[in-house]
């Protein structure tokens, strides 16, 4: 049968399951697709996309259009490929272990044995591989992926054929993705949005300008490295005319073969329409919105009902947040999610500039109310790392932070002398050198975290923020646990030894000052609000 007869028969059954009540719908599909069920698979898919929103056909979208395109399918991971195990061998790669899977193929950490280095491997669906049109068209669009350079990046290798598996070979990025700090941290706030998202659009930018579009933005594919921001997964990009960012592209990919992820689709995408760099800014403006609100703007309860909610519906306006980059920002949301490509940026520069203006204005703002933006300087730029990322503050406005955090460390290793002094203040027994050993645990502990803390805010400004969210809790604990083990330790010596006990309890107290109150603020006058007090 072919494909046009099979999409003759789904909607021949489709029609027919509506007709039906709902509880002789499974009996007659079962029947009916007794020898397919592949077939039924589809059916299921399209009632379910007509039961969760009935609107959803009168959106100038036929579900049965999605699936002779393939949308429907995409709900869920389409490989049919094999599954590797660690320690398996494609070609030269060693796989290493799964990373994650989607409806365009299975992403695997491997070693490339030839080079010595770690790569990501995504094998792509049998439905490609089989078909040398469509092999030939990603191989032309990996080697134009494969063409850019660019910090925001990650690169692409090659796309490599091993027997009639087909994958593609990038650069693996080291660190968390968009989503994992969403889900661990909530919205971004302050200069760490304003830093990301402008990473982020200078990076699409830069692929838009050599012709490049993604189509697949999304938090997922947005990895936060030591080194900063960087957009991965460019292996499946479409090729584009680079003189302007926002004309129509040369489809290399299959026309009507919808590639992306459903909930991050543009209008014209669903539609099956040519989709250019504005697609990339619609998806963009969803990720941005995500990251203010921590919400999805077009989320429904099933895939179709996100898919109408983006055909129709707009999405809330940023002002409920109450945060004034977000204020600021809704411009920019609002253009990118425009329904009509020609309503978004002409060019993905002029997306940045916005962002940039929008930095600009929450300066001024600011300089009106008279108190210091969150993250933003006087002049209005985003504070600048010695690298050149936006959202970072210059090392030497740093210094008395950095500071801070080696005279603590070295303060708490000099008092593990006069902790060791306490033990002869104390009954002979195990209890001193676990008195003792505590105490070096804690110590060490403590000096550790804030020595790292230091160098990652020297060495890899980028990372700082995260890094002080995620120990920030940690340090508190051990800085808290030395204060009361130098109290304890002035119990212990008593009137024995004054000058011990008068030197403890100063220090204790002299601590608990410093990280409740002093600490804090030299935080938020070095490295800006919205972060931990540490």
């Amino acid at each position: 049968m072919s494909r046009r007869e099979e999409w003759r028969r789904i909607n021949e059954l489709f029609h027919a399951v509506l007709a039906r009540p709902r509880t002789e719908r499974a009996a007659f599909l079962e029947g009916a697709c007794a020898d397919a069920p592949a077939l039924r698979r589809e059916i299921e898919a399209l009632v379910t996309a007509h039961e969760t929103d009935p609107d959803f056909l009168e959106q100038g979208l036929d579900p049965l259009d999605l699936l002779a395109r393939g949308a429907l399918s995409s709900i869920g991971p389409s490989v049919d490929a094999q599954p590797l195990s660690a320690g398996s061998r494609l070609g030269r790669y060693a796989i290493e272990e799964e990373l994650g899977r989607g409806g365009m193929g299975i992403v695997y950490l491997a070693r490339d044995t030839e080079l010595n280095r770690s790569v990501a491997i995504k094998l792509l669906p049998a439905a490609v591989a089989s078909d040398d049109g469509r092999r030939a068209r990603l191989r032309r669009e990996a080697r134009a992926a494969a063409a850019l350079s660019h910090p925001g990046i990650a690169t692409v290798y090659a796309l490599e054929e091993v027997g009639r598996v087909l994958f593609i070979v990038s650069e693996y990025v080291r660190g968390r993705t968009l989503r994992d700090e969403l889900e661990a941290l909530g919205p971004f706030k302050g200069g760490h949005l304003l830093s990301t998202v402008l990473d982020i659009a200078r990076a699409l930018a830069a692929a838009h300008r050599q012709g490049v579009v993604h189509r697949d933005l999304k938090p997922e594919n947005v990895v936060r490295s030591e080194h900063g921001i960087k957009i991965v997964d460019f292996g499946l990009a479409q090729v584009a005319p680079a003189e302007r960012a926002g004309s129509l592209p040369t489809r290399l990919t299959q026309t009507g073969m919808i590639v992306g992820t459903p909930a991050y689709m543009s209008p014209e995408q669903l539609r099956g329409e040519e989709a250019d760099a504005r697609c990339d800014q619609f998806m963009f403006g969803v990720l941005l919105y995500e990251l203010i609100t921590g919400q999805h703007p077009f989320r429904g309860p099933e895939v179709p009902a996100t898919w109408a909610r983006i055909l129709r519906d707009e999405p809330q306006p940023l002002s409920v947040v109450g945060d004034t980059v977000a204020r600021q920002l809704q411009p920019v949301v609002t253009r990118c999610l425009a329904k009509d490509p020609a309503e978004r940026f002409t060019a993905t520069d002029d997306l940045v500039s916005a962002i940039v203006e929008a930095r600009g204005s929450l300066a001024s703002e600011t300089r009106r109310q008279g108190h210091a933006a969150e993250s933003v300087e006087p002049d209005g730029s985003v504070p600048m790392t010695h690298g050149g990322a936006p959202g970072e503050r210059q090392p030497a406005t740093r210094l008395g932070w950095e500071v801070h955090q080696v005279v603590v460390s070295l303060v708490y290793g000099v008092m593990l002398w006069p902790m060791w002094l306490v033990r002869a203040h104390m009954t002979p027994g195990p209890w001193r050198t676990l008195w003792f050993v505590v105490n070096v645990a804690v110590v060490a502990l403590a000096a550790t975290l804030r020595f790292n803390l230091a160098f990652t805010s020297r060495c890899y400004p980028a990372a700082l923020d995260l890094q002080r969210r995620r120990a920030s809790w940690l340090v508190r604990s051990a800085d808290w646990a030395v204060a009361l083990l130098l109290m304890l330790g002035a119990a212990i010596v008593g009137g024995a030894d004054v000058g011990l006990t008068a030197l403890l309890v100063g220090v204790a107290i002299g601590a608990g000052v410093a990280f409740l109150f002093i600490e804090p603020a030299t935080a938020h006058a070095t490295l800006g609000e919205g972060g931990p007090d540490l």
